[in-house]
């Protein structure tokens, strides 16, 4: 029994996909022919569809034609509108716009002036009072105010180097 079972287990997993795929392909081929049905139905359709349009069109064009008033009409219209008036008017409103385009552009600039002569007036000089002698005021001391407008002197640091030792040889002699 356990011998039959795997068989057939076997037999399934080998089998499975094929019969998956035998099913599928029936799905799409029966899919296919339903898309083929319905577009040949959708393009008989609109093929209708567009007929009708231009068998209206063509009526609609015919009745146009077919009117005496049609021709009188762009007549009419073609007496009311004078294009050479037009034109000079448009004319007219370029010079405008022109002229209005170099104002704004030449307020923008700086206007360029000419060099001014500019005379220097000297006034004449009084003459000079006699001089009366200055009355001498003790000398005042100084204070810190005046002692800051000088600079601080700097302060140096040296360093001695030692002394150097002086060194006697008394050579003794003895005799």
């Amino acid at each position: 029994m356990i011998t039959e079972t795997s068989k057939k287990v076997l037999y399934a997993a080998v089998g499975a996909p094929v019969v998956t795929a035998r099913k599928l392909g029936e799905r799409i081929s029966g899919a296919g022919d339903k898309v083929t049905d319905l577009r040949d139905k959708v393009s008989d359709e609109l093929t209708k569809e567009l007929e009708s349009w231009a068998s209206e069109g063509e009526k609609l064009i015919q009745r146009i034609r077919e009117r005496e008033g049609v021709e009188d009409l762009v007549d009419d219209l073609a007496d009311r509108v004078d294009l050479d008036q037009i034109q000079e008017h448009v004319g007219r409103l370029r010079e405008n716009l022109d002229d209005l385009l170099q104002s704004w552009r030449s307020s923008f600039k700086p206007a360029a002036t000419p060099p001014q002569k500019i005379e220097v007036v000297e006034e004449p000089k009084p003459a000079p009072a006699p001089k009366k002698p200055a009355a001498r005021k003790p000398a005042a001391k100084k204070t810190t105010a005046t002692a800051a407008k000088k600079p601080a002197a700097k302060k140096t640091t040296t360093t001695r180097k030692p002394a150097a030792k002086k060194t006697t040889s008394t050579a003794k002699t003895s005799a």
